[in-house]
């Protein structure tokens, strides 16, 4: 139980820091939107 404990957490901490990575390029004016599915496709 406490194992399953500690992999929740440490992918919660992976989630935030994706997050503030997020938030910075954001803020830079790295990231661009989208909801054509062909566009989106091309990025991955």
């Amino acid at each position: 139980m406490l194992l399953q404990q500690y992999i929740r957490e440490k992918r919660r901490d992976h989630i935030y820091q994706n997050f503030q990575a997020a938030q910075q390029e954001q803020k830079q004016g790295k990231l661009t939107f989208s909801n054509h599915i062909n566009e989106l496709k091309k990025n991955d």
